[in-house]
């Protein structure tokens, strides 16, 4: 199923906190909303935060940013669809997303089926606000809610990426999907 251009929008927008802010504001929980029309094989639901789980790590830096290779597997042994594209945000300690990748617009949804786990990578760059409410949890974004990246957690501020661009927002992204 496509993400609906509200659930985009609301996404892209509504709760986007970008790196730079010196102040972080409560963002409204995370929740996929995806359209009606299927967009992948017929008689198989998108996958939910309980029929997933995803690992990473671990971070390796270059030019400013950090990234890592994440793991996707099913929790069971019954498919479901993911999103058309990894969507992940980074939390702060106390739930708030400080900041998420832009939600991509694809047609169709890839399987997950057990024994055939998927990858994709996450790269986070420029990180300037101070007073960071660590740990920072990256999340995958699904149907239902948030799968945290386990092992990735990012623990003190030496191991955010470093601010090279101040008034710049932080940003992240992650690659398509890939089988393993």
């Amino acid at each position: 199923m496509r993400f609906s251009v509200l659930a985009t929008v609301l996404l892209a927008g509504g709760i986007v906190v970008g790196g730079c802010n010196a102040t972080l504001s409560p963002a409204p929980p995370l929740t996929a909303r995806p359209s009606i029309a299927p967009s992948g094989p017929a008689g198989v639901a998108s996958c939910t935060t309980a029929d997933v789980q995803a690992a990473g790590g671990p971070w390796g830096g270059a030019a400013g940013s950090r990234g890592a290779d994440v793991a996707v597997s099913l929790k069971g042994a019954t498919q479901c669809l993911l999103p058309p594209r990894p969507v992940v945000a980074v939390l702060d300690a106390t739930g708030v997303v400080v900041v998420q990748a832009r939600p991509v617009v694809a047609s169709s949804q890839p399987p997950l089926a057990a024994g055939a786990p998927v990858s994709f990578s996450i790269l986070f760059s420029n990180w300037c606000a101070p007073g960071a409410k660590l740990p920072f949890r990256p999340v995958m974004i699904v149907e239902g809610g948030a799968v945290e990246l386990s092992g990735l957690s990012l623990m003190t501020t030496d191991a955010l990426p470093p601010c090279n661009g101040p008034g710049q927002p932080a940003s992240l992204s992650a690659t398509d999907w890939q089988l393993r």
